[in-house]
């Protein structure tokens, strides 16, 4: 029988799981900040040094690990065609960069690289299941205040499939910081650099492996109109060609019809199989799951899955937030938390969304709803913004439609 230690110690293993391979992507400021030379002898030097200290410690850390480098200068420069499984090589291409840099801007492309960052990391997260994913953002952070398509990025995308962003912001920090922002929303830390040292340090903090976190969702009341990011990003199972095939889940053989196949490994599911599967693995929507087999990104048709259970789900959340945010010093009416707004709030977006969907169909009826659909989310976004004639008078003239009986706002 076990000794007591040892059965903690591998339940803790089970809730903090650090078994996960991890791809990381370094994003480098290679602009002419990188040369100053307030961190001795420059800063392009430092951080040449400190990141092949980190690729020491790296290399015993998983061998399974993956690391990719991008400089960010006067133009994106991405490293290598692929990822290398090798730290020592990403050091070995910054230390080139110190005698020989690339062009120099004193405005490097942060934001541009960051994108490329997240391409990879989706292509990743459509195709693997078993990966944790990171970004490390290094660099004086010349990014202008204004420019909020760093923290748009990061809250709409990587923050959404679980890419961690650490930042490190070299020189003397100038609030607020985009940097610390996107590394907030991502779980990430962001750390500051003012000397050689406080660079190793930072480097050393970021190549320990990083703590997984299993993905957690509120559930809706109703199945949303619009589709949720992760279903814009799995891909549909294809359709069969036999007259009959076997399940590879249930191993019953069906009618074509209702069976459909991975594009990825081929493997032939049920539809109903398949909703099961989905349902079960809980990715973050309901219709979106991983394949039993090659764990490739796909989503089922919503028909197919049981949306009562996540009714039950969002009324348990809507209680655990009652309860965790009630106050005695508030009457009832007060003691309303703002989930119950929000709801109410997307619920009354969703109608109205349905609402233009519908007129659009009339006007436009050889036109499929999934090409109809980025026509709404224009004219609710013109809506947003007190712009709706614009956009409708630019609709008509481009349709060729009459857009004088639009629906109007209750």
């Amino acid at each position: 029988m076990e000794d007591e230690p040892d059965q903690i110690e591998k339940q803790l293993n089970r809730v903090l799981d650090f078994t996960l391979s991890e791809d990381i992507i370094l994003i480098i400021d290679s602009g002419s900040s990188a040369y100053m030379e307030d961190i001795p002898p420059n800063r392009m030097a430092v951080i040449a040094s400190a990141v092949n200290a980190f690729a020491d410690l790296r290399l015993e850390a998983d061998m399974r690990d993956r690391y990719f480098l991008i400089e960010a200068g006067d133009n994106v420069i991405e490293w290598s065609y692929d990822m290398v499984d090798d730290p020592k090589q990403v050091a070995q291409r910054i230390a080139q960069l110190v005698s020989q840099p690339s062009l120099v801007s004193p405005e490097p492309k942060i934001v541009q690289a960051f994108g490329k960052a997240l391409e990879r990391h989706i292509k990743t997260f459509k195709t693997v299941g078993q990966k944790t994913l990171r970004v490390f953002i290094v660099g004086g952070g010349n990014v202008a205040p204004a420019d909020q398509n760093l923290v748009d990025m990061a809250r709409k995308v990587a923050a959404r499939i679980g890419v961690i962003v650490d930042t490190i912001k070299l020189g003397v920090e100038y609030p607020p910081h985009l940097f610390k922002a996107v590394a907030e929303i991502t779980r990430g830390t962001y750390q500051m650099a003012s000397s050689a040292e406080d660079l190793y340090v930072a480097f050393q903090a970021l190549s320990s492996k990083k703590e997984v976190l299993k993905p957690t969702y509120i559930a809706t009341k109703e199945p949303p109109k619009k589709k949720t990011f992760l279903e814009i990003l799995a891909a549909d199972m294809k359709p069969l060609s036999e007259e009959a095939s076997k399940c590879q889940i249930c191993f019953n053989i069906e009618p074509a019809d209702v069976l459909r196949e991975c594009p990825n490994c081929k493997k032939v599911l049920h539809l109903s199989c398949a909703g099961q599967w989905a349902e079960n693995q809980n990715l973050g929507f309901p219709t979106v799951f991983r394949c039993p087999f090659c764990f490739f990104l796909l989503k089922v048709p919503r028909n197919f899955v049981d949306f009562s259970k996540f009714v039950q789900k969002f009324e348990e959340t809507k209680q655990e937030y009652q309860e965790a945010h009630a106050s005695p010093q508030m009457d009832e009416a007060e003691e309303k938390p703002q989930i119950t707004s929000l709801f109410e709030e997307e619920m009354a977006l969703n109608a109205r969304r349905e609402e233009i969907l519908q007129w659009l169909q009339q006007k436009m009826p050889d036109s499929k709803r999934f090409k109809l659909e980025p026509i709404v989310e224009e004219i609710l976004k013109a809506e947003k913004e007190n712009d709706l004639e614009s956009c409708l008078n630019f609709l008509g003239q481009s349709r060729n439609i009459d857009t004088s009986d639009f629906p109007a706002v209750n």
